[in-house]
């Protein structure tokens, strides 16, 4: 069992949050047409079209068969000849028009002018971040338990492995700075006490520089953490977002849980965000969410906004959607989602509203897992008013 698989002995009994944000905004979230097949820990890429192709995951069925979401008809139809099953995988829109997906079963790129498939030799990368560099190439970092980095080049269709990173991150999070540089940002990694071993959440950040393939440590986030989104802000700035962090160790929760199960004891969702200033290589805290979660997406609106919705604290404490403004550095609550989920995916559309999709369901009682995946679809509409 790998350590995202075990998350869910991770939510039982963990404390709830007290609410920060400030009452709503006019916007709405509304029903959509569900997906073909119910899947999380999916994919999800907006295409030079402005359709949405959605690749892999997992589900109590197959989900090998990728979609595309046509936002003209709110209709999905299915896509055939793409060979890869994975899940936490990477998906990534080259210049060119075709979609990169790296995982742990290989790689591949999808042509959408021809609907085509084409598998290419890939690197052993799981859990991994992907980020566009602004030349074309793709840089891949991180990944399930190492600090093994490298790049493709889609114009020559080759890897170039890299420097390592300064150690080795899974679920970490990373983000292109306006000079071009790649922003990496904490994770978790694997400690090794005797015969067992526990997960420690980092709160290093690191920056690699494309033209000189060099690492350098930058500023430290207040809150280590796995599992957090990371935002680049229309003003330059990296808005980091929730994820899991450890306990203090005097923490009274750790103690109701047994020996066996005390390693899982120390994790909870964090409701705290932090900004990454390029200029001053600095973190500092900013406004709090209304509850810690992780599992959620984060995603940048046309006002330079962001909005964070879904994701997990507890089986009986469901977060609900809610926007961040950097002008202000405040959070407000807006339109809930109509189903409670993590893991699933978040598509800013071209005509400005966000396709939620998928994702594993939260029922109140318990945390779902491969069974529990959702085929349902949600459209986040800022000129839209449900109240």
């Amino acid at each position: 069992m790998n350590f995202l698989e075990s998350k869910i002995f991770l939510f039982v009994l963990l404390a709830t949050s007290l609410s920060l944000a400030r009452p709503g905004q006019a916007a709405c979230m509304l029903t959509n047409s569900p997906m073909l097949t119910a899947r999380q820990n999916h994919t999800a890429t907006l295409l030079p079209n402005g359709n949405v192709l959605v690749i892999s995951g997992r589900g109590d069925k197959s989900c090998s068969s990728p979609e595309i979401y046509i936002p003209g008809t709110a209709s999905w139809m299915s896509v055939s000849n793409v060979s890869i099953g994975d899940y936490n995988h990477t998906a990534t829109l080259l210049p060119n028009g075709k979609v990169l997906v790296v995982g742990k079963s290989g790689a591949g790129l999808y042509d959408p002018a021809s609907g085509t498939w084409t598998n290419i030799t890939s690197l052993p990368f799981e859990l991994q971040t992907a980020t566009l560099l602004p030349d074309g190439r793709v840089f891949f970092a991180g990944g399930k338990m190492t600090n093994y980095t490298g790049e493709f080049d889609p114009a020559t269709k080759t890897w170039t492995t890299h420097k390592a990173m300064s150690c080795r991150r899974i679920s970490s999070a990373a983000a292109l700075l306006p000079n071009g540089r790649v922003l990496i940002i904490g994770g978790a990694s694997k400690l090794f006490m005797g015969a067992a071993s526990i997960y420690d959440a980092l709160s290093s950040t690191e920056v690699y520089d494309p033209t000189t393939g060099q690492w350098a440590m930058t500023g430290e986030m207040k809150t280590g953490r796995c599992g957090l989104t990371a935002t680049s802000l229309h003003n330059g700035r990296v808005l980091v977002v929730g994820g899991m962090t450890m306990r203090e160790a005097d923490d009274p929760e750790i103690a109701k849980f047994s020996p066996e199960s005390r390693r899982n004891g120390l994790w909870k969702p964090t409701n705290r965000a932090e900004l990454y200033d390029p200029a001053t290589r600095q973190w500092r805290q900013t406004g709090a969410m209304s509850c810690g979660r992780f599992g959620h997406t984060a995603t940048l609106l046309p006002d330079g906004k962001v909005l964070v919705a879904g994701g997990i604290q507890t089986p009986d404490h469901v977060c609900t959607a809610e926007i961040y403004d950097p002008k202000t550095e405040t959070w407000s609550v807006t339109s809930p989602l109509h189903a409670a989920r993590y893991d699933h995916t978040a598509t800013l559309l071209p005509n400005g509203t966000v396709l939620i999709a998928g994702g594993c369901r939260i029922d109140g009682k318990s945390i779902s897992n491969e069974s529990g995946s959702l085929s349902s679809t949600e459209i986040y509409d800022l000129n839209e008013d449900c109240r």
